[in-house]
C-alpha cells in the first residue's frame, strides 16, 4: 500500500483522530475514551467522544503555549507541527505534571491510565483548562526524558 492511499484509509476508518494516539500507542498512556484499530499491520488510536477531543485538543493548545520557553519556541512556532521528541516531551510531560499537581502526595506517575478521567478532574478542580496554573507544569515538561534505547545484542 503506498503512503497516500494509506493516509486516506486511516483518515476514512479514524474520523476522529486521538490527540495523545502515540502516547496511548507506547504504552505511557490510557485512555477510557480511546478506540484502538487496525489497519494492516499497524495500529491506530481514534476517540469515542467529540467533547473528550475537543477538550485533549484544547489542553495540549494551551500547554504548547504556556511552554514555549522550555521548548526554545517563538509565538510563530506554535503553529507548525512539532517534532516527534518535542511532541512527546511536551505530551507525556504535561500529563505527567498535571497528575502531580493534582496528586501531589502520591508518587511521580511514569503512566497516566486514563487521560479523560485526568483532565475531567482537573477541569473539576480548576473550573476550567484555560484556569490551571500551567507555570506549574513547566517542570515536569522540562524534565521529561525518553527513555534510553537497549543496546543490541
Amino acid at each position: 500500500m503506498d503512503s497516500e492511499a494509506y493516509r486516506e484509509t486511516y483518515a476514512a476508518m479514524n474520523p476522529r483522530g486521538c490527540v495523545h494516539e502515540g502516547a496511548i500507542l507506547s504504552g505511557d498512556c490510557g485512555c477510557a475514551e480511546a478506540a484502538r484499530f487496525c489497519l494492516g499491520e499497524r495500529e491506530g488510536v481514534g476517540c469515542r467522544s467529540d467533547m473528550a477531543q475537543a477538550r485533549c485538543a484544547d489542553f495540549q493548545r494551551l500547554l504548547r503555549q504556556g511552554a514555549r520557553f522550555v521548548l526554545h519556541e517563538s509565538s510563530a512556532d506554535t503553529e507548525q507541527p512539532l517534532a516527534h521528541g518535542r511532541g512527546r516531551r511536551l505530551q507525556l510531560g504535561g500529563l505527567r505534571g498535571l497528575a502531580e499537581l493534582l496528586h501531589p502526595e502520591g508518587p511521580r506517575p511514569s503512566a497516566i491510565p486514563d487521560i479523560a478521567a485526568l483532565l475531567n478532574h482537573a477541569i473539576e478542580r480548576f473550573g476550567s483548562l484555560d484556569a490551571l496554573p500551567f507555570n506549574r507544569l513547566m517542570p515536569a515538561i522540562a524534565a521529561y526524558r525518553e527513555r534510553k534505547r537497549r543496546a543490541r545484542s
